[in-house]
């Protein structure tokens, strides 16, 4: 075909762990349109979320957890996805050993290349996120000196 060029299929990613008082946390990709992050939790550890630009999406692979914020509490199971508002934080506990992703539009600063760099992670690494996108790479140019 004309339009194949299997030379444009990205590579993998290298998942970077963050630091975290609580859980395993690990972003996978990330770029201007959208982060995704694996959280696993044991059963009875809790985690604060929040995405302060965008709403985000908890989807639980495996395991349980209840979903609060200031507005109610939800049981969420493997297999299901529940939905919160931009800047509303989410208060997660896990009921049963769980594996979450989580999914939503970033701000690349503040809740990309900031935790990263902080976790001791090589800007090279954290510009990888975005595969061949130059997203974060920009950010990282562009990025105050005290800022990570």
């Amino acid at each position: 075909l004309a339009v194949y060029d299997p030379a444009s299929r990205p590579g993998p990613i290298a998942p970077l762990g963050l630091r975290s008082a609580s859980g395993r946390r690990h972003l996978l990709t990330a770029c201007r349109y959208f982060a995704v992050e694996r959280i696993a939790l044991a059963r009875g550890e809790e985690l604060s979320t929040t995405a302060t630009g965008s709403p985000h999406t908890l989807t639980v692979l495996r395991g349980a957890v209840e979903a609060g914020s200031d507005v109610g509490q939800v049981a969420v199971a493997g297999g299901e996805t529940a939905i919160a508002a931009a800047a509303c934080p989410v208060r997660l506990r896990a009921t049963a050993p769980a594996v979450l992703l989580r999914t939503w539009v970033p701000d690349l600063l503040t809740e990309i290349v900031i935790p990263a760099l902080a976790a001791g992670h090589e800007p090279a690494a954290v510009s990888a996120l975005a595969g061949s996108l130059p997203d974060i790479t920009t950010v990282l140019q562009d990025r105050p000196r005290g800022g990570g």
